[in-house]
């Protein structure tokens, strides 16, 4: 039996996002569908934290390679060098570059500039992309949809 190449990876996005119990969480479920999602507002980033934290969780549960792995990075992971090579050096057991370039990853950009976030859109276009901006003013994107966290805290919000 292979080993579950991608547990390490996992283990550390569970063990180093734990859940704050966001009551954002409870909505959130009618954005995930969308394959382009900005979420921007205060607390943007601690619900970017919480859908990395609980798919981390559901895969490690599952243990099955062919499930969408979340893939959580920050800005300042991908300052001058792209998602693949991140991921590579620090997770090798895992092959990034044909998870990525088959839409096997759920990822997720904390913060990013919107050149950042297009130029990754633009390598990975079959991956699910979920960004984060705590301004009030989120990234202008080419086909993402918006959802601001107050209306995430309050009430559904969904994809058309």
């Amino acid at each position: 039996m292979n080993p579950f190449r991608a547990s390490r990876y996992l283990e550390h996005l569970r063990n180093n996002l734990a859940a704050t119990g966001s009551p954002a969480l409870v909505h959130i479920a009618a954005v995930l569908d969308c394959p382009r999602l900005a979420i921007a507002g205060h607390g943007a980033s601690r619900i970017l934290r919480e859908i990395a934290w609980l798919t981390a969780c559901g895969v490690l549960d599952a243990r099955f390679d062919c499930l969408q792995l979340p893939v959580f990075v920050s800005a300042g992971d991908l300052q001058g060098r792209g998602l693949a090579a991140f991921l590579q050096a620090n997770w090798p057991e895992v092959d990034w570059r044909e998870r990525l370039s088959t839409g096997a990853c759920l990822v997720l950009i904390d913060n990013g500039e919107p050149q950042l976030i297009a130029r990754e859109v633009a390598a990975w276009p079959a991956c699910r992309f979920i960004v984060a901006c705590e301004s009030g003013d989120p990234p202008r994107l080419a086909h993402f949809r918006t959802a601001f966290t107050d209306p995430l805290l309050q009430s559904s919000f969904t994809c058309p």
